[in-house]
């Protein structure tokens, strides 16, 4: 379920409880790709800092759970670079020479592109592997 949904006509027994697809590469297709603040947590190296995060909608394109939406969350890290590096290698999305990286993300964001990858099972639902990422093709 997301934020657009209107418990008024929430029917239970359409929602599937394992909130999860098994783990396997899948080609997924870009939703939406937006950023947004993030304070980091007690349990952090700096707790109480805003930084960033990006919040990735992605919809599964081939097999039995083809339309299952997936989200995933990128904090501000020192791997988030590389692994935003991945996607736009996978998806094909080229940030532009001295093209702002929001103005970069907003295009992913409108793009439709897809990729496949590693999606894996954790305690949440499910894990986007994006390291794994390659083209769909």
């Amino acid at each position: 379920m997301d934020e657009t949904t209107n418990f008024e006509y929430l029917d239970l027994n359409t929602v599937d409880p394992n909130n999860s697809i098994p783990p396997a590469m899948y080609a997924l297709r870009i939703v939406s790709a937006e950023p947004k603040s993030h304070e980091f947590g007690p349990n952090s190296k700096t707790p109480g800092k805003i930084g960033s995060k990006f919040v990735l909608k992605w919809v599964v394109l081939d097999g039995e759970f083809a339309g299952r939406k997936l989200n995933s969350t990128i904090f501000e890290s020192s791997m988030a670079p590389v692994i935003l590096r991945k996607i736009m290698d996978a998806t094909g999305v080229k940030q532009a020479e001295n093209e702002a990286f929001f103005s970069w993300m907003a295009r992913l964001s409108d793009s439709g592109a897809d990729l496949k990858v590693l999606v894996e099972k954790s305690d949440r639902g499910n894990e986007i592997k994006y390291l794994s990422a390659v083209p769909n093709v």
